[in-house]
């Protein structure tokens, strides 16, 4: 019953766009029907425009549009000591993980997510960690001692975004990486780990909001709603200032990042 019935659908969807065609009086209702499939999923990817203005059909020159725009050749170099840097914090040591904390994120991990370049899924480390709880839970604690994400490998894959005028500009469309599901679990272990000595250490000022308890976008919403009424109620002007940052975490530098969690407190070879 299901099949007729999507092909039945699929049968009257195909006359209603012929007819419309067929009977268009003007050019421009011809180009209303076109766009239809913007914003929708499509099972190819149109023809790119190159910065001279030329159409690329190829896979391999469309991969180098998609490479060109979505990983910048020559990231911006910053200096890893910087003059506004915190003061540092002494080096703190981390437990162990334990069997019970690894089987507590592989808990909450759905098994539907896309697998990495392996296949390997939760499902399947749920089973392994079930079979054999210290096997995992020895190898993500190796990962900790020799500082050593062994996981890097990810599949791209490339989704048109939503309701964009122009689907052959490259920045109409936007990577998804699948990356190994056994490196997101050793990911959100360490999550873990930074979120507890963020609160247990007082890590963050107040005015950071995202990454701790009770400081999330709905908090920073309310604390934006409060200035704005107090401004009000006093009779003073406001001035609110937003920024739209593109491309922020494609242009981390990854060794700034790792001095910022050392002057933080944290193990040496978790920064490594």
């Amino acid at each position: 019953m299901t099949k007729a019935l999507r092909n039945t659908l699929t049968h009257a969807k195909r006359e209603w766009a012929h007819a419309q065609l067929h009977e268009a009086m003007e050019a421009k209702d011809i180009w209303h029907m076109a766009a239809v499939r913007k914003g929708r999923r499509t099972n190819f990817f149109l023809a790119l425009r190159s910065p001279d203005g030329a159409l690329v059909t190829g896979n391999d020159q469309k991969a180098e549009l998609y490479k060109a725009q979505f990983f910048p050749p020559n990231p911006h170099k910053v200096d890893i000591n910087q003059p506004d840097d915190p003061p540092k914090v002494p080096t703190r040591t981390w437990d162990q993980i334990t069997p019970g904390e690894v089987a507590q994120v592989l808990q909450t991990s759905s098994p539907k997510s896309a697998p990495g370049p392996s296949g390997i899924t939760y499902m399947l480390l749920k089973w392994a960690h079930t079979a054999s709880s210290e096997s995992l839970t020895n190898i993500f604690n190796l990962c900790l001692e020799q500082g050593v994400h062994p996981w890097n490998m990810a599949t791209i894959v490339v989704l048109n975004k939503p309701q964009k005028l122009d689907y052959s500009l490259p920045k109409a469309y936007c990577p998804i990486s699948l990356l190994e599901c056994t490196g997101k679990v050793l990911e959100k272990l360490i999550a873990n780990y930074i979120n507890r000595d963020i609160e247990c250490h007082g890590l963050l000022p107040m005015t950071q909001f995202g990454s701790r308890p009770y400081h999330t976008a709905i908090d920073a919403v309310t604390t934006l709603i409060h200035c704005i009424q107090a401004t009000h109620a006093t009779n003073n002007a406001g001035v609110l200032l937003l920024f739209d940052i593109s491309g922020f975490f494609d242009n981390l530098d990854p060794n700034r990042m790792a001095q910022v969690l050392q002057m933080k407190g944290f193990p040496p070879s978790v920064c490594k």
